[in-house]
């Protein structure tokens, strides 16, 4: 319609005003033609972008209710999930392999074959770094579960980025000594080492573990070294010394599985000395200076550091501790000379402590 009035009026006027006109009448069209086609794609891009989040909404309720299952399913449960099309190697949003979430506290072992034979990597790990294995030594109390994954396969001794093994996790956080049982007849090396040369058996020394008593015995009957060292020299008794503020049922473990008590660190330190000057507790004092090792000995107060320093000057350096230090001042106090060992010399100046607490 538009080109034909052009060329009427341009009988009536002049030819080159309606070739003109003609000619930005066919850019409009183009324009027009290229603004429908961008909105026709437009809208096929949103189209598909809102039914790919929608596959993707439906695929993340399915993973999510599959890794519920994962948590606390049966093995028959989990295995027709898979069946049913389930991925047995999905991962959660946030990077958690189904096998973890099975490691992490589901009670049935049968769950974890059913999920690698499902097609699940035993040695997946999550983001930051942890194994099936790992987090089960870390979490799970059933030492079913570990022996299920060792049976798959899963790499015993394989640490963490931080350079702990699964017997290493267990023993500090793991309430269930079995688990180090359940380890260590898979061949863990219960004596590995982290990056500074502690052992598991140095960890639970400290104070990490809930059950002290239980770690300790299983440790040591799956063949610890009691009197391993560290980097610095210290073995797991001097560990307890310095740092256990509960030390008793720990210190005492240690004596009667063979930890002997006057071993020396790099700076010729006993675990009395370590104990005088970092422990907060003076009954490690007492049990120290009256238990017996292996080897039948007692703590020796009078042995000195590389330095020349006796228990006695590192507990007057112990300012956390008021009690321990006075009772190491008042053996101070008292003349060496008269025969009287320090030992015993430790011994009355803690019971006179030990009056005075009480009369107070």
């Amino acid at each position: 319609m538009y080109l034909m009035y052009a060329l009427t009026r341009d009988s009536a006027n002049n030819y080159g005003g309606a070739l003109y006109e003609i000619n930005q009448w066919q850019k409009y069209r183009e324009i027009e033609f290229e603004v429908n086609q961008k909105t026709k794609r437009d809208k096929e891009k949103a189209d598909a972008d809102a039914k790919l989040q929608a596959e993707l909404n439906e695929k993340l309720a399915n993973n999510e209710a599959f890794f519920k299952l994962c948590r606390t399913g049966t093995a028959q449960e989990v295995k027709d999930a898979i069946d049913a099309g389930a991925n047995a190697k999905a991962t959660n949003e946030q990077g958690i392999p189904a096998l973890i979430f099975v490691a992490f506290g589901n009670k049935n072992p049968g769950v974890v074959t059913a999920l690698v034979k499902g097609g699940a990597d035993v040695n997946a790990t999550d983001k930051d770094g942890y194994t099936a294995l790992i987090t089960a030594a870390r979490n799970n109390d059933n030492p079913k579960i570990i022996t299920e994954l060792l049976e798959n396969e899963a790499p015993v001794d394989a640490p963490c980025p931080s350079g702990l093994t699964a017997l290493m996790w267990a023993a500090m956080t793991n309430e269930n000594h079995e688990i180090i049982t359940a380890l260590a007849e898979g061949k863990a090396n219960v004596n590995a080492t982290d990056t500074d040369g502690k052992t598991a058996l140095m960890s639970v020394a400290m104070g990490y573990s809930a059950d002290p008593v239980g770690m300790i015995t299983a440790l040591a009957k799956n063949d610890a070294d009691m009197n391993a060292k560290d980097s610095e020299g210290n073995t797991a008794l001097m560990w307890a010394a310095r740092m256990n503020a509960s030390p008793k049922p720990a210190v005492l473990a240690l004596l009667r599985n063979g930890a002997l008590i006057n071993k020396t660190d790099s700076h010729g330190r006993t675990a009395l000395m370590l104990g005088a000057h970092a422990n907060p507790n003076p009954e490690l004092i007492a049990i120290l200076l009256t238990e017996t090792d292996a080897a039948n000995e007692k703590a020796d107060a009078a042995l000195k550091s590389d330095t020349g320093e006796i228990a006695i000057d590192f507990a007057l350096t112990n300012k956390a501790n008021i009690t321990s230090s006075y009772a190491f001042k008042m053996l101070r106090q008292e003349s060496p000379r008269d025969g009287i060992s320090f030992n015993q010399r430790a011994h009355e100046a803690l019971a006179g402590l030990n009056k005075l607490i009480n009369k107070n």
